[in-house]
This record gives structure tokens, sequence and C-alpha cells, in this order.
């Protein structure tokens, strides 16, 4: 039985900010936050609950698949919609599927879409699961980065917001995206390294009348560089090893896309042309967990992706606590 990725669909906010929002001299001022043109942000109202919804009745009408033939919902949000639980199980209600799993993924952010499909693949052959869904949502850019206490700080211009959800089908034929092996690890020595901090020293749970966010000092960045540059390429090796590969089999590389810096890195490693490796950072900004599934939709859809091609899916979350990749082929 073989694990497909027989579709991918999108929802992104209306709104469409450009780097005049943030003021000129925030732009272009750090290698971290800089090389976007303009991003999405959503507005206070809308929820990771709402662009879920949305993206999966478009995928389930598009491909003919009845929510009530999903089993298993998998999310992951940058930013809950309310504390302690994520949005899986009013997910599965809003698009009427009565699913026996629901998982709400809270650790390996930005890889954990990679990391979901894993986890798909292990449940669905071991539970006869013939449907599944895995949901990304980031929700922070408008209402924490665009806040205006947040917004002329340098971090502020790169986050944009989205969702891409994704069907996953159990099969004997092998068309559309056959999940092979993958690669994870987790770096824990680094998972207290980012933090929402505030000006007046308040925890993210306390009451106070300043906004927090992530703050960066440029020790910390070019420590996220350097495990950035390190853990991805050595997921993209292990992987490719594990499945029997070499790294010239790759054609299409998707990552998420934290900034152009990476982007050139990671593509370069592999050893790909540009247009090879396909991203949204201009239009879109640092999507977080919801860049893969975005970028992979919109290289599916420009036929980026084409029959017989082996694409390599891979990325490193948060300060660098988790790196993954997997190769799926088409």
């Amino acid at each position: 039985m073989n694990i497909i990725i027989r579709g991918v669909e999108t929802c992104l906010p209306e709104k469409v900010i450009p780097n005049s929002y943030f003021g000129s001299e925030q732009v272009d001022t750090n290698p971290m936050f800089r090389g976007t043109r303009e991003r999405r942000h959503c507005e206070k109202d809308e929820t990771a609950l709402k662009y879920l919804t949305e993206a999966t009745r478009k995928l389930l009408e598009k491909h003919k698949v009845n929510a009530s033939e999903v089993d298993l919902f998998l999310s992951n949000s940058a930013m809950l919609d309310i504390p302690f639980t994520g949005p899986g199980a009013g997910w599965a209600y809003a698009v009427e599927s009565h699913p026996r799993y629901i998982y709400d993924i809270h650790n390996s952010g930005c890889t954990s879409f990679v990391n979901m499909l894993e986890l798909a693949d292990i449940l669905m052959r071991s539970r006869n699961i013939r449907y599944a869904l895995i949901g990304n949502t980031q929700t922070s850019a408008g209402k924490i980065f665009g806040h205006p206490q947040n917004r002329k700080k340098q971090q502020s211009v790169v986050p944009g917001d989205g969702c891409g959800v994704t069907l996953l089908m159990a099969s004997e034929q092998e068309t559309g995206g056959r999940l092979l092996k993958s690669a994870t690890r987790s770096h824990g020595e680094f998972a207290s390294d980012m933090n929402i901090e505030r000006p007046d020293g308040c925890y993210w749970w306390e009451p106070s009348d300043r906004m927090g966010i992530i703050e960066f000092n440029q020790t910390r960045i070019m420590k996220i560089i350097s495990r950035g540059n390190r853990s991805v390429p050595e997921r993209i090796k292990e992987v490719c090893e594990k499945n029997g590969k070499k790294l010239q089999d790759i054609d299409v590389l998707i990552t998420n896309q934290p900034n152009p810096v990476f982007l050139r890195n990671w593509r370069e490693f592999v050893g790909l042309p540009e247009e090879k490796l396909y991203h949204t950072f201009e239009k879109y900004g640092n999507l977080f967990s919801a860049a893969m599934p975005i970028n992979l939709s919109e290289a599916l859809e420009k036929d980026i992706i084409q029959k017989g091609n082996l694409v390599c899916i891979a990325g490193f979350s948060h300060a660098g606590d988790y790196s993954s990749a997997i190769l799926v082929q088409y």
C-alpha cells in the first residue's frame, strides 16, 4: 500500500501588506529579516479554524472526497485561536466529519508538515485509514507582528499569514505524490532559545499593557543561521541515503522560508537551479509551518512538479529545535 499526496489547497488572507507599512528604516536592515516585498496579514477576528475550513472544503470538493471518509485530522497552528487547545476538533466538526483520530501537533513548528506526513504514514498503515487531512496555519503576522507596538521592530517585516491543507490517500496505485522514507531529528538543546518577551519583563500570560514579541539579538541571530545552514542539509543528505538516492536525483526542493539566505544555501547544497527550489517568500514572507504546503500547492499548479519528479521537502523550526526532510515521488 502507498500513502499518496492526493492534493493540496491553500487559503490566504485578502489583506496585502506592503513594505511601507513597517517604515522604510525597518526594511532590508538585517540579512535575517529581509527579502520580502509584501505579505498577507489576517484580520483581528480571522482564525486558524476559518482558514482550515475554507481550504478543506475547496480541497475535498476538487477531489470529490466526502468529509465523512476522512478518518485522521492532523493540525499545526503557529498561533492558537484559544489557549490550551488546537483547532483539530473544531476543524473536523466545521467540515462535517467525525474522524476516529484528531491530533493537534504543537511541536516541530516550521517543519511540522514533514513530521505530520511521517506520522500520517504510520497511522494510515497501522489503523487502516484511507483518507487523512493535514492542516498548517499561521495567523500571528497580523495579530502579533503587525500590532502597532511591534510594527517598527526589524523582525516584524518578514512574517506573513496563510494556511495549507493536504489530502492524503492510501492506495495500491502510484498516482500522485507517493511518500517515501523521512528523516527527522530533535535538537532539544536549542528548545529554549526562542520565547515571547515583553519590554516590562512580564511573562506572556501575565496581564500587561505591552505587547509581547519574539526578540532577536545579534548573537541569537547568528546562532540560528548557523543551525539552519547545518541541520537542513544534514537531513536532506540523510533522507537521500535512507531512500537509496543521491542529491542529484532530487528534481524539486520545497522548504520552509525563513529568509533568502537559507533558501539560497539549501538550494546550493542540493545543486539545483533557482527555479527548482520553489518558494513564495517575496510575496508571502515567512509563512512558518504553512510555507511547505502552500509552496507545494503552487508548484503543482504551475507544473513545476511533473510526473516522474523526485521532490524533497525539508526544513527546520524555531531556533533550531527540530529538523526534518522527506522524499516524495511523483
